[in-house]
């Protein structure tokens, strides 16, 4: 049996694989898992989301709300 973590943050923009790939896979193995993106670029938000991401986080914002997206997911 897999052991899973309750929340993962990954980073979309990723070299040489695609975040995409590397979410489902993660969804087979891990379906209760909450899945975060993060980006530098706000472009890939709605791609990250139509790719199931369960929230976007932008680089650039503040802590504070980074831990509010956080805690919106994991309720």
């Amino acid at each position: 049996s897999v052991s899973c973590p309750d929340l993962l943050i990954l980073d979309w923009e990723l070299p040489d694989i695609k975040a995409g790939q590397i979410m489902a896979q993660l969804r087979g193995l891990c379906p209760e898992m909450h899945i975060i993106a993060t980006s530098g670029r706000i472009e890939s938000r709605q791609q990250a989301l139509e790719a199931g991401a369960d929230a976007f986080i932008n680089k650039s914002d503040t802590p504070e709300e980074m831990i509010d997206t956080i805690n919106q997911v994991i309720k």
